[in-house]
């Protein structure tokens, strides 16, 4: 049995500029360490980690608090399929963040697998 989770966008989310989401995504292989303020409170990084290129989604745990990261873990678990790149991490800062490795291959399949992930990391978070 499959269990899905409704997922409403967090209160938060003012609307996300889409074309400049795109923009940001396509130039995102090309420049790692670029981020792009998805809202006041929520970014979108591509950057190396320990080595690893990945996209990094980092929210506020003042805006997002433990109740936001509980259904993220929740839903992560219950559609591995779907989730199972999505790594939740805590940052330095003490803020939510949410981790998909995107190998580093500089070609136009690079600029896919950041889309992905991108859809990935912004659906699980209730952010689209």
């Amino acid at each position: 049995m499959v269990w899905k989770m409704e997922r409403k966008p967090h209160p938060m989310i003012s609307l996300i500029d889409d074309n400049r989401l795109e923009q940001w995504l396509r130039q995102a292989a090309y420049s790692p360490g670029d981020t792009f303020s998805l809202t006041s409170s929520a970014t979108l990084s591509y950057a190396s980690d320990q080595g690893e290129y990945g996209l990094r989604l980092e929210v506020s745990k003042n805006q997002f608090g433990e109740a936001w990261i509980r259904k993220v873990l929740q839903l992560r678990y219950l559609q591995p399929a779907e989730y199972h790149q999505c790594i939740p991490l805590v940052s330095p800062t003490g803020h939510w963040q949410l981790w998909h490795p995107v190998p580093q291959n500089n070609s136009v399949s690079q600029e896919d697998m950041i889309h992905q992930a991108a859809s990935c990391l912004i659906e699980l978070a209730g952010l689209s």
